[in-house]
């Protein structure tokens, strides 16, 4: 009975840790957009914009995935979609 208490106490222990890792478990196309960007013909100021929210999204990305705030994290790529968009102008 005490191992049967043990094993699921540790089994949810196990869930309480893997939740944030295992819930966004995507890239979401930040190394592709980048390549991206590098390959446009935007001009060198507008890229080097872009290139910092694109470090900024994925920053704000990992954090929110972390903490759970998965209204955050979709902002987060939300911003990288628009990014993709203005390079496909």
């Amino acid at each position: 009975m005490k191992a049967t208490i043990f094993v699921i106490i540790i089994a949810m222990a196990s869930l309480v840790v893997a939740r944030p890792l295992l819930a966004c478990g995507a890239e979401h196309g930040y190394t592709k957009t980048a390549k991206k960007l590098e390959q446009s013909n935007i001009p060198m100021e507008q890229i080097a914009k872009l290139k910092q929210t694109i470090a900024k999204s994925e920053a704000d990305h990992d954090k929110y995935t972390k903490n759970g705030d998965y209204v955050k994290m979709n902002e987060a790529v939300r911003e990288l979609a628009n990014v993709n968009e203005m390079i496909s102008r």
